[in-house]
């Protein structure tokens, strides 16, 4: 019984860990694209207004 337990938490841990890389992965890959967004205007409006 103690083992089934451990192992149960075990596996809803490791879920809820891969859950929260998975958001944090979600927010920085939009974080860098709004970062590439904003780069690549930059390099537009520079490059026009030169």
């Amino acid at each position: 019984m103690n083992k089934k337990g451990d192992l149960a938490w075990e596996y809803i841990v490791a879920i809820i860990l891969s859950l929260i890389v998975i958001i944090l992965i979600v927010i920085f890959s939009t974080q860098v694209k709004g970062f590439v967004v904003q780069g690549i205007e930059y390099f537009k409006t520079t490059i026009l207004g030169m």
